[in-house]
Order: structure tokens, then C-alpha cells, then sequence
């Protein structure tokens, strides 16, 4: 099996296959994981810009900190304490 099938076989389970994933800019998942999901995994493989939910998190909680105290968020900080990276 070469690696296209093995990715599309991968893909399989989320109803996707490889050229579809691939036709993409970049490919966002919402999910909040320590590690990445399947479909972040074989869009990496493919190439794609991914974004996961840890990221998404840590965005959204840098823009609510500014918005509650005025003051320019530690985005750093906060990407490393939600494991983004």
C-alpha cells in the first residue's frame, strides 16, 4: 500500500479522503487535544496549514484578557500553558 492509501485510509473514518484534504489551504479542527486529532495528522502529512482547538483556545483567551483589563495579552504564555506548540 503506498502512502496516499494509507492517508486515504486513514481519512476513511472521518468520510474524507486524501485529494479532498489536500485541495485545501489549510484545514482548522475545534477539537481541544493534547496531541493532534486524525485529521490535523494526515492534513500535516498532506502538507496543509493546520490550526487546531488548543490554538483557537489560547487566541480567544488572549483577546478576552485584553478585553477585561486593557492590557496587551501574554499570548506566549498562554499558547504554552494550553500545550500549543
Amino acid at each position: 500500500m503506498d502512502g496516499r492509501n494509507n492517508l486515504d485510509e486513514a481519512l476513511s473514518t472521518l468520510a474524507l479522503d486524501s485529494d479532498v484534504v489536500a485541495s485545501y489551504e489549510q484545514v482548522i479542527d475545534f477539537a481541544y487535544a493534547r496531541s493532534p486529532t486524525a485529521l490535523l495528522t494526515q492534513a500535516r502529512r498532506l502538507g496543509v496549514a493546520t490550526v487546531d482547538g488548543l490554538d483557537i483556545l489560547a487566541a480567544q483567551g488572549g483577546l478576552s484578557f485584553e478585553l477585561w483589563t486593557g492590557e496587551p495579552a501574554p499570548f506566549a504564555a498562554m499558547r504554552a500553558a494550553a500545550g500549543v506548540g
